[in-house]
C-alpha cells in the first residue's frame, strides 16, 4: 500500500497475517516495512526532518523481541505506543535512544504477545472445528487478543467453545456474511 500527498510518500507491507485492523494506523510492527521518501523542507529543532516517521527506527528494535513485542499503533495522529509483555521500561528507554522523538513514545504492558495472538489466529478454525458461521478472525493489536467475527446464528455456540478453551485472549463479536463477488 502506497499513501502519497505534496511530495513524500509512505510504502508498507502489513502483516500477511492481518485480517483485521484495530484503526486507521494500526500495525503489528513484526512484518511492516516502510520506505519513506520526505521532501525535507522543514526541520525540528533537533535539527531532523519534520516528517520523518519514527516508525521506520521502531519496527526494526520490535522485530528483534517477536517473543514479548505486542504490537504498535498510532494515538492522536502524532504520538507512538509500543506494547510488550515484560521489561516495558528497558524497551521504551531503547526505543527512545533510536527515535527522533522521544517525547512522542510511550509504552504499556500487555498479557499476550503479536506473535502468540498471530499463532492462535491460525489454530482459530482448528479450536471451533469448522470455519462455517466464521466471518473474520485476527489480532486485534490494541485489545491484545484475537478477535472473532461470527454469524448470529451460530454465535453462542462459537463463544462457548472459544471461551471455554481461550477466555482471555479470544473475544467473540457478531459478524456479518461476506459475499464472494
Amino acid at each position: 500500500m502506497t499513501v502519497a500527498s505534496g511530495g513524500w510518500s509512505l510504502q508498507f507491507t502489513l502483516c500477511s497475517y492481518t485480517t483485521r485492523w484495530d484503526s486507521t494506523y494500526v500495525f503489528c510492527g513484526c512484518c511492516v516495512t516502510e520506505e519513506v521518501e520526505f521532501d525535507y523542507t522543514g526541520l525540528s529543532l533537533g535539527g531532523a526532518p519534520w516528517r520523518v516517521d519514527d516508525g521506520t527506527r521502531i519496527a526494526p528494535y520490535c522485530q528483534a523481541w517477536p517473543d514479548v513485542f505486542a504490537g504498535q499503533w498510532i494515538e492522536n495522529e502524532s504520538s507512538r505506543v509500543v506494547a510488550f509483555t515484560e521489561s516495558v521500561e528497558e524497551h521504551l528507554e531503547a526505543i527512545r535512544r533510536l527515535v527522533y522523538a522521544p517525547e512522542k513514545v510511550r509504552a504499556v504492558q500487555f498479557r499476550y504477545s503479536y506473535l502468540h495472538l498471530l499463532d492462535l489466529t491460525h489454530q482459530i478454525v482448528e479450536i471451533v472445528g469448522t470455519s462455517d458461521g466464521l466471518t473474520s478472525w485476527g489480532p486485534s493489536v490494541m485489545s491484545n487478543c484475537v478477535v472473532v467475527d461470527v454469524l448470529p446464528e451460530r454465535i453462542d455456540e462459537v463463544r462457548r467453545i472459544l471461551l471455554e478453551t481461550n477466555p482471555d485472549d479470544v473475544r467473540v463479536e457478531p459478524g456479518s456474511p461476506v459475499i464472494a463477488l
